[in-house]
């Protein structure tokens, strides 16, 4: 046992750049690992359906993604944080929430996609 060992870990990274970056990793690993992936498939299926509702029925498609960055951005920080006013003493941060979420889902449903074609193609990089 080592009783002077320092270990640092980032909960969080310190840009939104490298936070898509780290999502995107995680699931690309969670694929490769075979975890989670009745949430993998959810989240798949309702990007694919926002998508399509944006590009088909664009009034429908707009009040999904409203209601997916409401719920993302402000009920589920509350729900995570048993807080209403999580955000503490940086209210700049409820505002990043409500695009972040989304974001940050995005990243893992591409990263998920990313990793499933790369199975496809044998384990090649996909194109």
């Amino acid at each position: 046992v080592c009783e002077a060992a320092l270990v640092h870990y980032r909960h969080f990274p310190t840009s939104v750049s490298a936070a898509v970056k780290k999502w995107a990793l995680y699931e690309r690993n969670s694929v490769r690992a075979g975890l989670r992936s009745g949430q993998q498939w959810v989240l798949t299926g309702f990007f694919s359906v926002l998508l399509l509702c944006l590009v088909t029925l664009p009034s429908v498609g707009v009040t999904l993604l409203l209601a997916y960055i409401l719920v993302r951005g402000v009920v589920d920080p509350m729900r995570r944080s048993h807080a209403l006013h999580w955000w503490g003493d940086k209210p700049a941060a409820a505002l990043i929430a409500l695009g972040l979420g989304v974001t940050l889902d995005a990243a893992k449903t591409l990263g998920g996609l990313a990793a499933r074609l790369r199975r496809i193609n044998g384990g090649k990089h996909a194109a």
